[in-house]
């Protein structure tokens, strides 16, 4: 099952996966992910950091190190995976991106990064990651994601006995400041909702979800 946005045009495929398949790198269920869009589209995805590097792909398979891909080549999909962390898909103009935003990706201002690479953002959309009811931190976590410039109050609900972060609030801030306006936010909790890998809940035994978009042949 793919969940979609709204958001997007026709000119792009997209979905984020469920738990009905683990997408890690090594799962099999890569084999028949075809299935998803048609044979006559391949996946590129990467070896996930938690960093700021934003990839070109131009072919299919595992392409490097880095949180983001970037794809102008119709045909191709690129994808992300994540078990809470933040999905996010951007449609641009003859180009798409998906990106890995973690707390951490967030804190060093990945999203901005990737977007200052593309040209004319039409259309976002943060799918399923774990919900700020779930999401106690600590000051480590806020303090990183403040100094990426997203303002305390935007993401951070004071709790007790530790604060919680929503970082979708987070994501959706720092996409609106990278200059996208069209932007969808799925309410989905990976934590809270058993339809999504979660590895907060499940600890190594957690699948991985994707999030996958490219330009349509």
């Amino acid at each position: 099952m793919l969940l979609s946005s709204t958001v997007f045009s026709n000119a792009v495929v997209h979905g984020f996966s469920t738990a009905a398949f683990d997408l890690s790198p090594q799962s099999s269920d890569w084999e028949t992910s075809g299935s998803f869009f048609g044979d006559e589209y391949g996946f590129a995805l990467v070896t996930q950091v938690h960093g700021d590097v934003a990839l070109v792909a131009a072919e299919s398979g595992l392409l490097g190190r880095a949180d983001a891909l970037i794809c102008y080549q119709p045909g191709l999909v690129v994808a992300i995976r994540t078990a809470d962390c933040v999905p996010v898909l951007v449609e641009c103009e003859g180009s798409v991106a998906a990106i890995h935003a973690g707390w951490r990706g967030i804190a060093n201002g990945i999203i901005g990064k990737t977007l200052r690479k593309l040209k004319n953002p039409k259309a976002a959309a943060v799918g399923p990651c774990i919900s700020v009811d779930n999401y106690e931190v600590g000051n480590e976590v806020i303090e990183g994601i403040i100094a990426s410039g997203v303002p305390k109050e935007i993401f951070v609900q004071e709790r007790q006995p530790k604060p919680h972060a929503d970082l979708k609030k987070a994501a959706e801030y720092q996409l609106q400041q990278a200059g996208v306006s069209n932007i969808e936010v799925l309410p989905h909790c990976t934590y809270g909702d058993p339809n999504f890998h979660s590895y907060r809940r499940d600890g190594n035994r957690s699948g991985r979800l994707a999030a996958m978009i490219g330009l349509r042949r």
